[in-house]
């Protein structure tokens, strides 16, 4: 009825649209928000609801509304928050950049805000200064996941590999489904363990990680390529000390057997993968440790 009494009343028609959001009632919610707008398009609060009820059928949509909300509002950090993630869906990540700045700034407390911000840095290449935004997120209860697995690719990208694999691991642990996870940990292993592993304990929280990525996504060429490569590296580290020695033979053996099946399972979900490349080494390798003589050799010169 007041709306019906005075159509150009914000105030009136912003709140039936909100009656209309909560009974569930969307279309409706945005005819009365597209009256509103009609006559009052700098009321934030409308241009802010109506974005909302956009976002999700459609960012490009949405944005529009976000960006009036703003203008009317600058300092609004839930505003500046949306605006910031509907210019991210949009690739627009510069812009992005901006106005999530902007968003945690004003609510430094929105772990959402600096989840994105965080994300939108990653995508804007600056690993350094996503760190901050996303350790802050990683703090909150809700997405700690998301926020430890996107905190430890900054700290892998920015080469501190020990926080690497301390928050991949722990993200690992919070969602054990997901296959990237285990492999960046693996990564992250591997950054940390260096080029010359020298002992096949030291591969085995590489080994680990890459095994249980692999478990959960069979047919990834590169997760199978790096397994691959782990066992080869732990292989690696007991080649010079299998001369004569069975036991340490065996070993070897067994993780050229496991790094050729991995190399192969690469080739055959992609062709043109580098495990091609390793095969005939590994091969190599078996030969070798059949033959002692040749490894005597190589080690004395």
């Amino acid at each position: 009825e007041w709306c019906n009494k005075y159509p150009k009343d914000p105030r009136g028609g912003y709140t039936l649209a909100q009656c209309y959001v909560k009974t569930k009632q969307q279309s409706k919610a945005l005819e009365r928000l597209n009256v509103v707008l009609g006559h009052h398009p700098d009321h934030a609060a409308s241009q802010f609801l109506a974005g909302v009820l956009k976002l999700k059928s459609s960012p490009s949509k949405a944005l529009p509304h976000f960006e009036a909300a703003v203008k009317a509002k600058p300092d609004n950090g839930n505003y500046q928050y949306y605006y910031g993630s509907a210019l991210m869906a949009k690739k627009q990540y510069n812009e992005a950049e901006v106005a999530l700045k902007k968003a945690v700034k004003a609510n430094p407390k929105n772990g959402k805000a600096q989840f994105d911000l965080g994300r939108v840095l990653m995508l804007n290449k600056k690993p350094a200064d996503a760190i901050a935004p996303l350790k802050i997120a990683s703090k909150g209860k809700k997405g700690k996941d998301k926020a430890l697995y996107y905190l430890g690719l900054a700290q892998y990208q920015t080469g501190d590999f020990s926080s690497a694999v301390t928050s991949l691991d722990q993200a690992s642990k919070l969602q054990g489904s997901d296959a990237k996870i285990f492999y960046n940990l693996g990564m992250a292993h591997e950054g940390a363990l260096g080029q010359a592993p020298d002992s096949i304990e030291a591969c085995q929280p590489m080994i680990d990680a890459y095994s249980k990525a692999v478990e959960l996504d069979s047919g990834n060429a590169d997760y199978n390529f790096r397994l691959g490569n782990s066992y080869e590296a732990g292989a690696r580290a007991i080649y010079a000390k299998t001369a004569g020695n069975d036991a340490m033979s065996k070993k070897a053996l067994g993780l050229l057997d496991k790094a050729q099946k991995s190399y192969n399972a690469a080739v055959a979900a992609d062709a043109s993968n580098p495990a091609k490349d390793r095969i005939a080494g590994v091969a190599e390798m078996v030969e070798n440790i059949k033959n002692p003589k040749v490894i005597e050799e190589e080690v004395t010169e």
